[in-house]
């Protein structure tokens, strides 16, 4: 499954969701620093079950609709920085 997202300055960013933990290491090492249309792709692994806050972007707060606020363990910064 993928969900792809449209970022300010008409960037996109995609998540995937893939059966195993092992199909997702084999894909994310086979894709990052790839290119795709001219374009050097950066592909990491999410966390599951975060503890505390992760640099990963809120993929809710991009399309502005995270519900969770102050609360919500993702990156609600423009481009995945770290912080609130």
């Amino acid at each position: 499954r993928i969900k792809l997202v449209r970022m300010a300055g008409g960037m996109h960013s995609a998540f995937l969701t893939m059966s195993s933990e092992e199909e997702a290491l084999r894909c994310t090492s086979r894709l990052n620093g790839s290119k795709y249309q001219g374009q050097t792709l950066a592909a990491s692994l999410a966390r599951n079950r975060p503890t505390g806050r992760v640099k990963e972007p809120c993929m809710f707060f991009l399309e502005g609709k995270c519900s969770r606020g102050d609360s919500c363990s993702y990156s609600h910064e423009q481009g995945g920085t770290a912080g609130r």
